[in-house]
C-alpha cells in the first residue's frame, strides 16, 4: 500500500512539470516614458512570438532605428 501511495505521489509531482504555462489574454503593448536622455520605449510581445522579433520605430515619418 505504501509503495502504491508513494508511486502516485511521485507521479503527481512529475506530471506537474509537463503542465503548460498559463497565459493572460494580452495583446502587444507599447510604453513610452520621458527620461533625462530622451524617451525610453518598451513593448510587450505575444507569448507565441520569437524573442528575436524586430520592430521599426518612427518619429514624424522618419525611421529612427537604422
Amino acid at each position: 500500500m505504501k509503495k502504491v501511495l508513494s508511486l502516485l505521489l511521485l507521479t503527481s509531482f512529475c506530471m506537474s512539470g509537463w503542465a503548460q504555462r498559463k497565459m493572460e489574454s494580452l495583446d502587444r503593448g507599447l510604453t513610452a516614458v520621458k527620461t533625462t536622455k530622451g524617451v525610453f520605449l518598451s513593448w510587450r510581445i505575444l507569448g507565441e512570438e520569437y524573442y528575436d522579433v524586430e520592430y521599426n520605430v518612427y518619429r514624424d515619418g522618419k525611421k529612427l532605428n537604422e
